[in-house]
């Protein structure tokens, strides 16, 4: 039962990476674990960003600034909406958003229009509804190999092959890794899905050498659909069985019970265009007995 288990860390354990670093992250920490790096012509590599939002900065005595921030995965689920996790926010700051196969700052890196919590965000949830998910909003076109990716509306079977991805590191916490650039990487899970997290959630099983971790909160989980992939989850946290050294359960946001709040969230930001009126002209074969011709019946 969900009550046998014991929260050891909270939001951040599978959570936001801390860097203070002058535009690059490079150092140890958890990420996709037993998984794989993404290649640039793999489907997931076209829907899945890195994010990172700015809480201070620091100018050093030779004038050189570093800059400490906050890093997550997201993922695009329209062309200007960027889905990732609330607890991967703190203040206003800015947020900018990286393109690429990298989390390193250069010239695939975009500052966002602005963003949104979700209004029932729990902060410090442990085994309950969360309501862990955020929206990016950007003004910039996509890069020409990114694209949104469809939530799936479909019913979560046990079983069900899933495929999380991120831009964490390679190693579970505690475990000493090698200092390396963050990539995307990606894990193919068949896990156990388990009941009673809510009707916003969903949880699998974590195996020690596979799952998620640091950095890749915020990321998407997705389910393969014949030729195309399709977004089930927003990776949220991390649980661990009492006396346990890892993580043995991953809880996921169901992305398919926010899509009303997606499309009321993105109209505040983004209003539909206004309606084309049809254009009314005069037909010129009754023009001694003029009629009124609209969408090209007469009248």
């Amino acid at each position: 039962m969900i009550n046998k288990f014991l929260l050891l860390a909270l939001l951040f354990l599978v959570g936001c990476g801390f860097s203070q670093k002058p535009w690059s992250i490079n150092s140890s920490g958890d990420k996709i674990v037993g998984g794989e790096a993404v290649a640039a012509t793999d489907p997931v590599a076209s829907h899945t960003v890195n994010m990172f939002q700015i809480t201070n900065h620091v100018t050093n005595e030779d004038g050189s600034t570093e800059f400490n921030f906050i890093t997550c995965s997201g993922v695009i689920i329209d062309k200007n909406v960027i889905m990732t996790a609330a607890h991967c926010f703190k203040g206003n700051g800015g947020v900018h958003i990286k393109f690429g196969l990298s989390a390193d700052f250069d010239d695939s890196t975009v500052l966002a229009k602005s963003f949104v919590l979700h209004p029932q965000y729990k902060m410090g949830a442990a085994l309950t509804e969360a309501y862990d998910v955020a929206l990016i909003f950007i003004d910039q076109p996509l890069p020409a190999n990114y694209k949104p990716v469809s939530i799936s509306k479909d019913v979560l079977q046990e079983g069900t092959p899933l495929t999380p991805a991120g831009f964490g590191q390679h190693v579970h916490a505690g475990v000493v890794g090698t200092q390396a650039t963050v990539e995307l990487r990606k894990v193919n899970l068949t896990g156990a899905v388990v009941p009673g997290i809510g009707k916003t959630e969903f949880a699998v099983h974590q195996l020690p050498n596979q799952g998620i971790g640091q950095g890749d909160s915020g990321g998407p989980v997705y389910i393969k659909k014949s030729d195309r992939l399709e977004l089930v989850g927003i990776n949220s946290r991390a649980v661990t069985y009492e006396g346990d050294q890892f993580p043995t359960l991953m809880v996921f946001a169901q992305a398919k019970e926010f899509i009303p709040w997606i499309k009321a969230e993105t109209a505040k930001v983004f209003p539909p265009a206004a309606p084309v009126a049809a254009p009314i002209v005069q037909n010129p074969a009754h023009a001694a007995n003029p009629v009124l011709v609209i969408d090209n019946t007469v009248r």
